[in-house]
């Protein structure tokens, strides 16, 4: 690979070609001068590089993550194999907007040289979804629900950033971002926004039917559960100054607890809690109540199925 790359793009991947063709042909056109396009392959059963052959007149490199696997450790691996000083991470089911790498990089040649890493907003069909926030430095008042990104949403970083906060969480298979992020956030960094979308998040069925599914609607109940109370306890003394943030992740360590294990489990991490257990039990009284009034509709409705 160029050693003197401006920037690289990564994507990990793992049996999703068409997706990944899509993603590809978007990174390779939005790709600025010295830019480079790193595909890692996560184990692919159709070897990933067969999937892109199309863009070897590119500056695209297909590497193989030997392991461990996961879209944490695949990013991990891609980091390690370049000298970009700026990293973007594209997901292999999106594609990046023509502009976004150029604006970036000129953001952190001017008033946004001070930046550590930044997101944008995502534009999903004709419609755009981002954060109440202006372009540009987000100033530290921002309350942290605002601030938390993740890496689907035009995420880049400093290479030298990534390394020096020890790169993604390995050990969570969902959430991952949001740990990484609260890792940024405590050791004090820098973040840039942009209100002008930097990826487009394409509909599953634009993806081919043989396409694996995304790992967030793959994810069980039991894994999220996990995964925020992993988060809760790494970042317990700084999630102390963000009360509300905090509570907020409770709520769904309930919520998934209720689903994957039921109401006894929940209440069982709400006795543990230092506060707000009265408002956590009702979150989980109304989590069960949700879920029995699903399975009374669904018993419901197999039952008259049954009868005509």
């Amino acid at each position: 690979m160029n050693a003197d790359m401006t920037c690289a793009i990564i994507i990990p991947t793992k049996d999703r070609p068409e997706g990944l063709r899509a993603a590809v042909s978007s990174a390779v056109a939005a790709l600025p001068p010295n830019g480079h396009v790193v595909v890692v392959d996560d184990g692919s059963s159709v070897p990933a590089a067969s999937s892109v052959a199309e863009f070897d007149y590119a500056p695209v490199d297909v590497i193989e993550n030997p392991g461990p696997h996961g879209a944490s450790a695949a990013r991990n691996f891609g980091v390690a194999q370049v000298n970009a000083e700026t990293i973007f991470f594209l997901d292999d089911d999106d594609v990046m907007l023509p502009d976004y790498p150029a604006r970036v990089l000129a953001a952190l040649e001017g008033p946004g040289a001070c930046a550590h890493f930044g997101f944008s907003a995502i534009q999903r069909g004709d419609k755009i979804k981002g954060k109440n926030l202006n372009d540009g430095i987000m100033p530290a008042e921002v309350p942290l629900s605002e601030r938390l990104a993740g890496l689907g949403m035009g995420f880049w970083i400093r290479r030298d950033t990534f390394q020096d906060v020890g790169g993604i969480e390995e050990s969570l298979t969902v959430n991952e971002d949001t740990e990484f992020y609260l890792r940024l956030a405590a050791n004090g960094l820098v973040s840039w926004y942009s209100q002008t979308p930097g990826v487009s998040i394409r509909p599953p069925t634009s993806n081919g039917q043989g396409d694996l599914d995304s790992v967030t609607n793959r994810s069980s109940a039991a894994e999220r559960a996990t995964a925020f109370e992993k988060i809760l306890t790494r970042h317990q003394s700084f999630l102390q100054h963000h009360p509300a943030q905090r509570r907020a992740f409770a709520r769904r360590v309930v919520k998934y607890r209720v689903r994957a294990w039921g109401i006894n489990s929940a209440r069982a991490f709400i006795r543990c809690q230092p506060s707000g257990r009265t408002s956590l039990l009702l979150n989980a009284l109304g989590w069960r109540a949700s879920g029995l009034l699903t399975r009374r509709k669904s018993h419901a409705a197999s039952r008259w199925g049954s009868t005509t």
